[in-house]
């Protein structure tokens, strides 16, 4: 039974880990079609769905150094370190 169950979590993390990785993706996209603010929120729901990595801060400090936001840029490079 706990193999069963220890099973069931390891897939069910690796399809979260495949959405997130999607969504990181189109969120590229539009970083690349220079669409920052939504950007910027699919960012943030990647991160609402509680996954983190420094390429993700990243991505976010850029997103808001285009739109001139130095603070929040700031914020998430150092949160990138």
């Amino acid at each position: 039974m706990k193999k069963l169950i220890i099973i069931f979590i390891t897939l069910c993390s690796l399809n979260n880990t495949h959405a997130n990785d999607s969504l990181f993706l189109q969120a590229n996209e539009e970083y690349i079609n220079e669409k920052y603010e939504i950007a910027i929120s699919i960012y943030d729901s990647i991160l609402s769905n509680g996954f983190q990595s420094s390429e993700l801060f990243y991505n976010l400090g850029n997103c808001y150094y285009k739109k001139n936001d130095w603070a929040n840029a700031i914020w998430y490079y150092e949160k990138s370190l």
